[in-house]
């Protein structure tokens, strides 16, 4: 359909462009053909201009609103800067349903011609008309403003590390990578290599800081358990199908967000990433577990490979002590008590002493196309496993 193409080319869009230059993204983002449709771009003309995207552009993708401190003006931009931003991006529409690959195109007897005056909040900058380049001129007037690469750093913290900013957090680790944005020209690569590399990122106070979102404990949960995807093509679509039906189950559609804003879970302070989880969407995601990894519930051409993991912890996997700590450390931000290693231990191998694990995955490893023998570790994993993924500490990052 052509929505469906509009929505594939955002995401291409949004792929291209992750690590790439901000502002590049924010110019093919604003004359994006789903984006003129998601928020009225191509309803904006002279005769009747529609702020939807003006507003967000401001309030959500750059500056920030902040706080307010009069009637229409916020500590970022004010009502009128709406407004005048909305005048300067008139005129452009979605492609009609024969040419939807061509992307958005530039009508100018729909675009205002006039002058747009900005506000205080923008140095008073006045936006002459440019045509179909106007809207380029309104995007380097927003990104000249400090607020926007703290917003952006912001969000980068909430995303990477927690929702946890105070005052030395906005002084010690905002405000440095908000110059090294600015300092690189909007690039985001060495922003997050800054980040991500830092000894701030990496202390383990940060670590099982942030719920795993629907999508990170889906995708997450097929690394970890090593699970092997048919390369049948038609198989493929069927399984992209079902992630996509069990994310819709979770309440994380992909290209459908709830608002504007997108999913609570990203802005809504206090709650932030604990709305993911709910006494609905926690038995959701222990279904998912047993589904993949035992199998049931109609999984298909999907295959967890948990004796290729054990395998490479070489002859650690043959003390059931220390198999059990190398999985937690495979699964889990932290790693598990004493009591939960006995508890765990009892899954693997209930009732019996540590050497019956020794001696059967010895006897596995000496005749590893033995039925009997790889059926008996299998079973035995897949319950160790499904045990310790719907464990609570398996949902943190």
């Amino acid at each position: 359909t052509t929505l469906g193409i509009f929505e594939y080319n955002y995401a291409q869009l949004l792929r291209k462009n992750a690590l790439g230059n901000f502002r590049t993204l924010i110019e093919e983002m604003t004359i994006n053909p789903a984006m003129l449709l998601y928020l009225n771009g191509n309803e904006n003309t002279r005769r009747a201009p529609n702020e939807n995207y003006a507003r967000e552009l401001l309030e959500l993708f750059t500056v920030g609103r902040g706080d307010a401190v009069a009637p229409g003006d916020y500590t970022n931009y004010t009502e009128e800067d709406i407004l005048a931003i909305a005048r300067a991006l008139t005129g452009w529409r979605q492609p009609v349903r024969d040419n939807v690959q061509e992307g958005a195109y530039y009508t100018r007897g729909r675009h205002d011609l006039d002058p747009k005056q900005l506000s205080h909040r923008f140095d008073n900058v006045v936006i002459e008309n440019q045509e179909e380049e106007e809207y380029k001129t309104v995007i380097d007037i927003i990104l000249k403003q400090d607020a926007v690469a703290y917003n952006l750093c912001r969000q980068l913290h909430i995303w990477f590390v927690n929702a946890h900013i105070d005052e030395t957090v906005e002084q010690n680790i905002i405000a440095p990578l908000a110059q090294i944005m600015k300092d690189n020209n909007y690039e985001i690569k060495p922003v997050i290599t800054a980040l991500l590399a830092s000894t701030y990122f990496n202390d383990v106070s940060k670590h099982g800081c942030i719920i795993s979102s629907p999508i990170d404990f889906i995708f997450k949960t097929l690394k970890v358990t090593n699970t092997i995807i048919s390369d049948v093509e038609v198989d493929q679509y069927f399984v992209w199908g079902g992630i996509r039906s069990w994310l819709n189950n979770f309440e994380q559609s992909i290209m459908d967000v709830p608002e504007v804003a997108g999913w609570k879970a990203y802005y809504q302070s206090p709650q932030y990433y604990k709305f993911w989880i709910n006494s609905y969407s926690l038995v959701l995601r222990q279904r998912f577990v047993d589904a993949l990894v035992r199998g049931i519930n109609g999984v298909r051409y999907l295959r967890v490979d948990l004796i290729s993991i054990v395998r490479d912890f070489g002859d650690l996997a043959n003390d059931p002590n220390t198999l059990i700590d190398k999985i937690a450390e495979l699964l889990f931000p932290f790693a598990i008590t004493d009591q939960q290693r006995t508890a765990l231990k009892e899954i693997l191998i209930p009732g019996l002493p540590d050497f019956e694990w020794t001696v059967e995955y010895s006897d596995f490893l000496a005749d590893p196309d033995n039925r009997d023998l790889r059926t008996g570790i299998e079973n035995k994993l897949q319950s160790l496993f499904a045990t310790m993924i719907k464990m609570p500490e398996y949902n943190l990052i």
